[in-house]
Order: C-alpha cells, then structure tokens, then sequence
C-alpha cells in the first residue's frame, strides 16, 4: 500500500532564486528562524507514536528540490508571469549586483533630477552598482549595456541570507556628510584652520574617530571633521533566501485507510504545538520577503491531499473540519463538473479555508507525453479548477511523479509556480 510521506520542503534555486527583503530589524539569529533535520525528525515521530500498529506511518524522507521531484519535493519552475520573474531576479548575486525596490526608477545621464533621462525601470530590476560617487547617487549598468546615474535610496543590495554579515562588512567604517558640508580642519577643534571642505552626501572612510572627531583625508592630505555631521553609510539590503524549509504531510485521499490515519496524525502534530498550513503559506512567504522579513514557521507543517474525487471528497471534507484544520487539495480535471466534483463542493471547500489545485487532467504521467499533450494536460487541468473555483491555480500536482525538465518548463509556461511530485 502506498503511504502518504512526511517529506522536508526544499525549493532548489536552480541558481535563479533568492528571496528576501531588507534588513531584520532587530537582527535576530537565522536560527531563531529555521526549520532544522531535528524538527523534521521529530514531527516523524510524532506521527509514528499516533499510529496504531499495522496502520499507516508516514515515512520521512528529504527532498533534494531536485527536477525529479524525489520524496515529494516542491520546485520551483523556472519561467512564469512578470510578477514571479521579479522573485527569481536574485539569479545575479554578484559582487555589485542590486535591484530596484520602488514601484519605479529614472536611470539619468548625470547626477541630478535634471539629467537627461536614460530609461526607467521598474521594481525588481536588476542592475550593476559600477561605483557609488557619494551617498545619494550611484553610477550602474543595466542588462542591456546601458549605463547611468540612479538614487541610491531606490536600490537595494542583493545578497543571501548566509552572505548577509560578510556584505555588510564591506561598508563597515563608512560614513556620510549628512549636511550640506563639513569643514576639514588642521587640527582636532573648531579653532583649527580650515584646510577644505567635504559636500554633502560625500562618502568618507575615517583614518580613525576619537569622540567628537573624526581624522580624515582631503587631497591627500590629513585633517579632522566633526561628527556631528556624520553618519554611518550603509545601503539597503534584498536578502534571498536560497531554500525554503518546510515538513509537508501528504496523503493519498484514494488508499484505504489514509483518510482516517490523517485524523490522528493531525490531532498528534496540533497537540504539540505544530501549526498545520497550507501550501499558500509557502506562497506568501516567498511574495512577502520582496518587502519585509519573514521567514517559515519552525512550527509549521503543509498538508496536501491530492486523488481527491467525487468518491472521497466529502470524506476528507469532513475530516478537515472535524480537526480544525486546513489543506492544499489537488484535483486532476477529469474529477470535476457535473458528474464529478461540482462548483458547489468546491466552493464549499474553499469557503472552509482550504485551497484547491490542480493535478494535470488524466492523469496519465506527464513524461511519456508527447509536448502538445503536455501543454494540453497542464492548460485543461488549470483552466478548469480555475473556472470552478474562481481562484487562481499556482500549483501543480505531477500525477505518477511525471516531471523533467521539459515537463517542469511547460508548467511554467503554462502560468504554474510551484510543482510537487505526488510519489
């Protein structure tokens, strides 16, 4: 008998896939935040302890987020609309790699409002940080080749979250003339001479600071500023994450006995303390990071039922309810209508706080398909769940674990995000 399989959720990166926000505030340790192999082991026996003997026990298993989709993993495709390819812009993690985090931003030929306007790009662009002149204006290369002058305030530094420290360490030291200008003095106190002055928004990196004073360089020579008119420089940080932890529960509603197993593992993981959510929770959770920190719920762990058809609905319906609990529900098009699943249950379902999704049409195994059944099994399944539930459809469920590359890329270009094998 098939068992539904506890698995640990990594979303491969495929190298394209940071996201993030800017910076915690306050900092707090990654850890505090992070799903670990104990947790994961440890919601394994939770549920092994629930299940009588000679029922169900969810195996564990670690996915690898790889194409093949081992031990259930969600992936991430690699295309979709223009709103998720902002998600995957974090594909260019360079040395000075920023992106754009206003709604808009001029790119101009000089260093003023006035300047001729070369383009203007839109948020989550991604563009080169050549050199920053001062605090205010930074010098970049676009894509295309283009270069020009951008406000600094409107880009931020694309960095992961293991690399964050060592980014911020570049700027440690660095400070700005937060006034319209600072007099450098000979000596440290306001009676020394005047040697020059620095302009505002200059970027300085002081020889040392002692107190009120702070010994700087001016053309090559040594003298003193106050400060009063400085601060500390350091950009705006975009912090991707590279993998998405989570533990997912998923049962097969189709096996004999899965339904009622699921009750009690529910009740088990609910009793200690263990947050039961959906996958659309991993979905705000990615969405969510291109404007604030937010990281997975140590506590959290998706349920996904999928062969959910006319049969069985109802029993898993009840059984959600009956637990308090929500799931990610996938439902091939073929399960659907008017002799199948209607628009009712469905709504129904929803109106419960689940979410529907979908599993191809068939479900035949996407692999030995030819690409115009492919498209045509992604296309009807989506269409149809979503012509029912009038709710988009992110997710899709590959029937028989049929997913490759090929099969991952017509997905996406279908308009999935994620993907989950259902082996």
């Amino acid at each position: 008998m098939s068992r539904p399989v506890v698995t640990f959720l990594l979303i491969a990166s495929f190298g394209i896939l940071f996201v993030g926000c800017t910076p915690p505030e306050p900092e707090k340790s990654f850890d505090e935040f992070t799903f670990s192999e104990n947790d994961l082991q440890r919601t394994h026996e939770l549920l092994a302890e629930n299940s009588e003997s000679g029922t169900i026990v969810p195996t564990l298993g670690l996915g690898s987020g790889s194409v093949t989709g081992t031990s259930g993993a969600v992936v991430l495709n690699l295309a979709r609309q223009k709103e998720y390819d902002r998600l995957r812009t974090g594909i260019v993690t360079g040395e000075n790699m920023y992106q754009v985090n206003n709604e808009f931003l001029n790119v101009r030929s000089g260093m003023a409002v006035s300047s001729t306007l070369v383009t203007r790009l839109e948020r989550g662009d991604p563009l080169v940080v050549l050199e920053m002149p001062n605090a205010e204006w930074a010098k970049v290369q676009m894509t295309n080749g283009q270069q020009g002058y951008v406000a600094v305030r409107y880009i931020s530094k694309v960095t992961t979250t293991e690399g964050l420290a060592a980014e911020k360490k570049k700027f440690e030291n660095q400070y700005f003339v937060d006034f319209q200008f600072v007099n450098v003095r000979k000596e440290p106190n306001q009676q020394a001479e005047k040697i020059g002055e620095l302009p505002g928004q200059a970027i300085v990196k002081p020889l040392s600071i002692n107190g009120e004073w702070a010994r700087v360089t001016l053309d090559g020579k040594e003298g003193y500023v106050s400060t009063t008119y400085l601060k500390p420089f350091l950009p705006t940080f975009l912090v991707r994450q590279d993998s998405y932890p989570l533990p997912i529960l998923k049962y097969r509603a189709t096996d004999s006995g899965v339904i009622e197993a699921m009750g009690k593992h529910i009740g088990a993981l609910k009793g200690a303390g263990k947050r039961i959510v959906t996958l659309r929770y991993l979905y705000d959770i990615v969405q969510q990071q291109e404007n604030k920190d937010v990281r997975i719920d140590p506590g959290a762990v998706a349920l996904v039922i999928y062969n959910v058809n006319v049969s069985n609905v109802k029993a898993v319906s009840d059984t959600l309810q009956a637990n308090g609990v929500t799931a990610t529900i996938f439902v091939a098009g073929k399960d659907v209508g008017l002799s199948g699943i209607t628009e009712k249950t469905m709504l129904t379902l929803l109106a419960n706080g689940n979410e529907i999704q979908a599993a191809g049409h068939t479900g035949d195994d996407l692999r030995s398909l030819t690409d115009l059944q492919v498209d045509l099994e992604l296309s009807q399944g989506k269409r149809l769940i979503e012509s029912l539930s009038h709710k988009e459809v992110y997710a899709v469920l590959y029937p028989q674990g049929g997913v490759n590359d090929r099969v991952m890329q017509k997905a996406a270009a279908t308009g999935y995000l994620f993907g989950l094998s259902d082996v």
